[in-house]
């Protein structure tokens, strides 16, 4: 139960290929530690803190925070965006804390609470937006054990917000004529709003529960449980108009205009067994995820997505006469995603296969000296592929999907694989344990059906990082 680790790290990621809303290059610094301390046989504490230093390269057609990296959407549509790219400075601080309590022998109590603050602007291009990000949870979880079996029941509640600011705004010089840095609002995956830059500032608001049970299984050498999560969750966009009264007093109004609804579906199944020497993890998680937004003062829905994603991971490690391990890597996953905003006519259904399989050795060098290497492979596969768009209204296409839409599901049907080697030494001294680590990746497109919607200069992505891991 006492266990502590502490992380530096540092990463360089290099997109030749990406989602457009994301970075050519990233560069981040993370430090982080997190641990679990037994205070007696009837109270254990654990906690989390971790901080983050992001810079981005290139980032075109959005001001926001969000970017989909490692998601095919943005999960708020509601944002306002210009075509320029720019350099993103991006700041965040996390903590998080669980107090467990077992006041008699059949009842296990725990209750947490974490919180994430972020910070986000852009340094170069022109100075908007700053971005201020705010979210806090707090949860509990009541359980009854009896004998090797336990039965939960969780309750969790989350606040989000987030002030955009956009300094730039000039009646003059951001206008249509002046695509560069004239502001839009977009609303859905496909609908162009033509910005009002009376707005300087916007909102966003939100707030939800989480429910769910679990059962949990335990005894020397076995753990297992399965549980069920339900969110429910509701993010508003709120435009924020400033202006001065005759008495020089300044006012502001707010005016919600859309909200996006959220209810994912979470089920899981956990397992950890020992047995004759050799340790297996695995892990299977299943999630289906409906998103509708709604505009206030229009009173009607544009767009709709639906989503599934079932994810398995598997790790299996033993050890030698010379105390070497052996870790033996697995995980696969399907996913199928599906968005219709009626506001374009546009329909995008895809669904994918995934998997990563890798092998990990440690050699030992000298007493308590050992050197770990290890080779991972992952796929990305492309199944169903479906994309209709027609503009709605207008002989013209929408910018937003000509120029995001369309490439980003280009990228998305495209096959990948990806190669990553990784190394590091491990010392212990007493009961700290040093572990200095480096990983270096690449990924490839399988076809060209990327570089024939994209502009793409046919190399590989590249991510590199190296760090510092304490266990003490």
């Amino acid at each position: 139960m006492d266990f502590s680790q502490t992380t530096f790290q540092y990463s360089v990621t290099k997109q030749n290929f990406k989602r457009v809303q994301t970075a050519e290059k990233i560069g981040s610094f993370t430090f982080q530690s997190e641990g679990v301390y037994k205070l007696n046989d009837k109270i254990a504490l654990s906690g989390k803190l971790q901080a983050d230093k992001t810079t981005e390269e290139n980032v075109p057609f959005i001001l926001s925070d969000e970017r989909t990296t490692h998601s095919s959407f943005m999960y708020n549509p509601s944002y306002y965006w210009v075509p320029r790219s720019a350099r993103w400075q991006k700041q965040s601080y996390f903590i998080n804390g669980q107090f467990a309590y077992n006041p008699v022998k059949p009842i296990i109590l725990q209750v947490g609470g974490e919180g994430r603050y972020a910070k986000s602007y852009r340094q170069n291009a022109d100075p908007r937006p700053k971005i201020d990000d705010y979210t806090y949870r707090a949860f509990a979880k009541l359980g009854l054990k009896w004998h090797q079996h336990s039965v939960f029941g969780k309750l969790s509640y989350i606040n989000h917000y987030k002030n955009n600011d956009i300094i730039f705004v000039n009646q003059g010089g951001n206008i249509p004529a002046n695509d560069s840095i004239y502001i839009r609002y977009n609303e859905g995956y496909g609908n162009q709003y033509i910005g009002n830059t009376q707005y300087k500032t916007s909102e966003y608001k939100m707030e939800g529960y989480i429910w769910g049970g679990e059962y949990a299984f335990n005894n020397g050498n076995t753990h297992f449980s399965a549980g069920y999560d339900y969110t429910h969750v509701i993010e508003r966009f709120y435009k924020i108009y400033e202006y001065q009264d005759a008495s020089y007093v300044y006012h502001k109004d707010y005016t919600k205009y859309s909200g996006l609804k959220t209810d994912l579906h979470s089920f899981y199944i956990n397992f950890l067994g020992n047995y004759n020497g050799k340790r297996w993890a695995s892990a299977i998680t299943y999630k289906d995820q409906l998103d509708t937004n709604y505009n206030y003062p229009l009173e009607y829905r544009t767009y709709r997505l639906e989503q599934q994603n079932l994810l398995w991971k598997n790790s299996l490690v033993w050890f030698n006469h010379r105390n070497e391990a052996f870790k033996v890597l697995f995980d696969a996953g399907y996913g199928k995603n599906h968005v219709k905003d009626v506001s374009v006519v546009m329909d995008r259904k895809l669904s994918f296969f995934q998997y990563q399989l890798g092998l990990e050795r440690e050699f030992v060098l000298i007493p308590s000296h050992k050197l770990a290497v290890g080779i991972t492979q992952n796929l990305y596969l492309p199944l169903e592929k479906e994309f209709n768009y027609a503009p709605y209204q207008s002989s013209k296409d929408n910018i937003f999907v000509t120029k995001i839409a369309k490439p980003d599901f280009a990228y998305d049907a495209t096959p990948k694989v990806g190669l990553n080697l990784k190394a590091s030494y491990l010392l212990d001294s007493g009961k700290i344990r040093y572990e200095l680590f480096g990983n270096f990746t690449q990924i490839w497109m399988m076809n060209s059906n990327y570089k024939n919607a994209a502009d793409y200069n046919g190399k590989a992505n590249q991510i590199a990082s190296v760090g510092l891991n304490v266990y003490y």
